[in-house]
């Protein structure tokens, strides 16, 4: 099984990935551990990558803007950037979930379609 969160140590980032349809209880076994690398490694920075997503349950929606964006503030993630799905419905998702952290400035999000303009933006941070 593909590693889902993990210390990218040359980008100096932690990596989520998301992927196709997935249920509240996973998505948020994924997002909990992200946070969990935040609080042992004390990296500021995430790579999201939510290219192979097709849709987020607003349900996860919902509770990304809640309950893990306050969190993920409390614990010292600053910066994120999102590798975007180029399924439409996804990419819907990922913009609706991050609305009000864009709008309050809570955590700095940037899209991206190409890994490499992420990591370029990532590094220079």
């Amino acid at each position: 099984m593909e590693e889902t969160n993990y210390v990218d140590q040359q980008l100096g980032a932690l990596v989520a990935v998301f992927d196709d349809f997935m249920k509240p209880a996973e998505f948020k076994r994924r997002c909990f551990r992200t946070l969990e690398l935040v609080k042992e490694t004390n990296i500021t920075k995430a790579l999201i990558d939510t290219r192979g997503l097709k849709v987020m349950v607003q349900e996860n929606q919902r509770w990304i803007d809640e309950v893990w964006y306050p969190e993920a503030k409390r614990v010292g993630l600053r910066h994120m950037a999102f590798l975007m799905p180029e399924d439409f419905f996804g990419r819907m998702s990922v913009e609706t979930s991050n609305r009000r952290v864009l709008r309050e400035g809570i955590i700095e999000v940037h899209y991206f379609d190409e890994e490499k303009l992420a990591h370029d933006w990532l590094k220079s941070i």
